[in-house]
């Protein structure tokens, strides 16, 4: 006999619903019985809404074929078939039955014809769009009186403004200055046109900025002679174009200084030189031709212990007759440094007129200008640098259409807009 336990099973009440708390255990080869029947083999158990009964699975028929409308027998033959008309299958037109009788083509509708196919039959007579055709128009108040919400008297005083009367609903006139309820200081003006100050001035704090922003903004100062210009004094530091001089001027100092133009500056047309090492006594002397035949000389003389021969149009020899093993300089005339030099060599830089010396600073060794830069002008428009390091000496100026070019370091330059006015 098997043992029921009570906290596995509980039954609360007759005829009532039995709880399993902790699932139940069927041993092996013990049937369960529902109804009072165990059930067949491969039955489950299906609920009938008041209890549990046991159920067979249905049979599932063989598998089918797909339907074939050729097929005339067989499990893919489609049985009582309709009779279809020969359109059902052809979709051709002519093969339809009771074809209905088009008539001939119409013609285009035409607004302004009065007779034939093209007539519009009961047209609409149509608006002429003329104002004084409407009907129904509005009345519109030929004055400020004409208005139903606006009560004012007839004449209407001098000064008089309008004020509204919450009490009776309307506009009623008023007068003095009890019209200007509160009045606002506007920070941020804004001119809808030219400002003409008319003959009075624009004056500020000491720290006070009229400030122009945009692409296109301008402040101009444009007088038609000197004479017109205000206190140099008043207005230091303004700035301001004088007609009649077609110049530029700048308060300073108590007085109005002139700006320099670019044609105040007189064209260097000595742009060319050439270069030689020439006898100068025991001495000699680097000279620069410039296109004119002026000559520029730089003279090394020789100290003691120091003869100079050799001396030709590419260079000379420096000699040390000192005994003891004393060496001496020597002097390169090239576009390029020599590639050994040695600490007091000198060399004549023979593109720029430049002559350096090789000293030791006793950090390191470099080639040193051994003469103050030559400071050149060079002011014909087709010499303009292509490009930022295009070759040039420092204090070269050029221009061209657009630009003024000053060489600020050696193979540097910078430009400046030209801008007429």
């Amino acid at each position: 006999m098997s043992k029921l336990l009570a906290n596995q099973i509980a039954n609360y009440n007759d005829n009532g619903p039995v709880e399993a708390k902790e699932g139940l255990n069927f041993p092996a080869s013990k049937p369960l019985q529902v109804s009072g029947s165990s059930g067949s083999n491969g039955q489950y158990l299906k609920s009938t809404g008041t209890g549990l009964a046991w159920q067979s699975f249905p049979t599932i028929p063989a598998a089918q074929v797909n339907s074939d409308w050729n097929a005339t027998s067989g499990l893919a033959q489609i049985l009582n078939k309709p009779a279809l008309a020969t359109v059902a299958t052809s979709g051709n037109y002519a093969d339809l039955t009771n074809k209905p009788t088009i008539p001939a083509a119409q013609v285009n509708s035409d607004w302004n014809a009065t007779s034939g196919l093209a007539l519009i039959l009961n047209k609409p007579t149509l608006f002429s769009g003329n104002y004084s055709d409407l009907t129904g128009k509005p009345t519109i108040p030929a004055t400020i009186k004409d208005l139903s919400d606006v009560q004012l008297p007839n004449p209407i005083p001098n000064n008089t403004y309008l004020k509204w009367d919450q009490a009776q609903l309307r506009w009623v006139p008023g007068t003095g200055a009890a019209g200007i309820a509160d009045i606002v200081q506007d920070i941020t003006p804004q001119l809808g046109g030219n400002l003409d100050t008319n003959t009075f001035d624009i004056t500020g704090g000491s720290t006070s900025t009229i400030e122009l922003q945009g692409q296109t903004s301008k402040l101009r100062f444009h007088y038609d002679a000197l004479t017109d210009l205000p206190s140099a004094t008043t207005w230091h530091g303004m700035f301001a174009h004088v007609h009649s001089t077609g110049r530029a001027y700048v308060a300073h100092g108590g007085v109005w200084e002139a700006l320099a133009k670019l044609t105040d500056i007189t064209a260097d047309t000595n742009t060319t030189y050439s270069q030689a090492a020439v006898v100068s006594g025991s001495n000699v002397s680097l000279r620069l031709t410039s296109s004119t035949g002026v000559n520029d000389d730089i003279t090394i003389t020789a100290g003691s212990n120091i003869t100079i021969d050799n001396i030709g149009a590419s260079g000379f020899r420096i000699n040390s007759t000192a005994s003891g093993g004393g060496g001496g300089a020597t002097v390169t005339t090239s576009d390029t440094p020599p590639l050994t030099p040695t600490s007091g060599d000198l060399w004549w830089k023979s593109n720029e007129g430049r002559l350096k010396v090789y000293y030791n600073d006793g950090d390191s060794s470099q080639w040193v200008d051994a003469s103050p830069p030559l400071a050149s002008y060079n002011l014909a428009s087709t010499a303009a640098p292509s490009s930022v390091t295009a070759v040039g000496t420092a204090g070269e100026v050029r221009y061209d259409t657009g630009y003024v070019y000053v060489c600020v370091a050696t193979n540097t330059w910078k430009r400046a807009a030209l801008a007429t006015w």
